[in-house]
């Protein structure tokens, strides 16, 4: 049982036009507007149950006016009622009780959420969805679409890595004084000695 509500002053000059065609329909009107607003069976979300017999005996007044009453103040747009659910939703309460908005960080998505699956499934649940489900964040975000490859057609594979190519070995280093050249200019000299040689012997 709700033991406080908040009543916007506006709601006797302006509040979307509501509040000024309650009170020319009478103050048996404004009563039950403002009954809606701060009655202990209401929530912050503006959606409830309300049996007309709850209505009735609340206002100690019979049935059959409290429908009517109650009817007064819906034609306004100020509330609207779901006779087949008994139950009534009150369009601007959330923003004034909660606020505009509400970041996925409050705790008080957390209770918006527990509070709203006491009503799934009612036509009050889809409308309150309709004007706060975005704002309060209360609707999962789709996930992000997987990415599909056309029909009839395989993904590529993958290309397989290039082998490294193997070093070239160095080229061993020739020896000190034993190049090619020097090498044929000493067997040239050796090759005249010894005819020298044989030419003194």
């Amino acid at each position: 049982m709700r033991t406080y509500s908040v009543v916007n002053g506006r709601f006797w000059t302006e509040m979307s036009h509501t509040g000024v065609e309650i009170r020319r329909a009478g103050l048996d009107a404004v009563a039950v507007a403002l009954y809606l607003v701060t009655s202990p069976h209401s929530t912050a979300l503006g959606l409830y149950y309300l049996p007309i017999t709850t209505l009735a005996h609340d206002l100690w007044t019979s049935p059959e006016k409290a429908r009517l009453l109650l009817e007064t103040v819906c034609a306004t747009g100020f509330a609207e009622y779901f006779a087949a659910e008994s139950m009534v939703w009150v369009p601007q309460l959330a923003h004034y009780q909660i606020g505009k908005s509400l970041k996925s960080t409050d705790h008080r998505r957390a209770w918006a959420l527990r509070e709203l699956r006491k009503y799934e499934g009612t036509t009050a649940y889809g409308r309150f969805l309709e004007r706060y489900g975005e704002p309060y964040q209360l609707i999962p975000k789709p996930a992000s679409p997987l990415r599909l490859v056309p029909e009839g057609r395989s993904s590529p594979p993958p290309t397989p890595p290039t082998p490294p190519t193997p070093p070239t070995p160095p080229t061993p280093p020739t020896p000190p004084g034993r190049s090619g050249p020097s090498r044929m200019a000493e067997a040239r000299r050796l090759s005249q000695l010894l005819d020298e040689s044989s030419h003194d012997s």
